[in-house]
C-alpha cells in the first residue's frame, strides 16, 4: 500500500490574500520635454530633483544618469504645464544646474 500524498492544510483563521490588481501606467497630463543636467559637486550632493518636484507640480522620469565626486550628468524627462515645466528648469539653473534641451 502507497502512502497516500500530503496536502498543506490551509489555517482557518488566516484570511487568504487577495489578488493584486496590475496597475495601469497613465501618462501625466501636460507636455514632456527631456533636458540634460549638469550638476556641481556641490549641487550634486543636494536633493535638488526631489526638492524641484516638491516645489513644482511636475512628474520626472530619470532617463539616464552619471555622478562622480567632482561631477553629476543626468538625462530626466519633464512633464507637466508648459509653464510650471520652465519654472522648474528656471529653479534649477537657480540652483547651480546646467539645463541643456535634448
Amino acid at each position: 500500500m502507497r502512502p497516500s500524498k500530503s496536502v498543506p492544510k490551509t489555517s482557518p483563521s488566516k484570511p487568504a490574500t487577495p489578488a493584486r490588481t496590475p496597475r495601469r501606467r497613465t501618462k501625466p497630463a501636460g507636455e514632456s520635454h527631456r533636458y540634460w543636467l549638469n550638476f556641481t559637486a556641490t549641487a550634486a550632493r543636494r536633493p535638488l530633483i526631489w526638492e524641484m518636484s516638491r516645489k513644482y507640480e511636475v512628474v520626472f522620469d530619470i532617463r539616464n544618469a552619471n555622478v562622480t565626486a567632482d561631477l553629476g550628468i543626468m538625462a530626466i524627462e519633464l512633464t507637466g504645464d508648459a509653464k510650471v515645466v520652465r519654472s522648474a528648469v528656471a529653479w534649477l539653473q537657480r540652483n547651480g544646474v546646467q539645463v541643456d534641451p535634448i
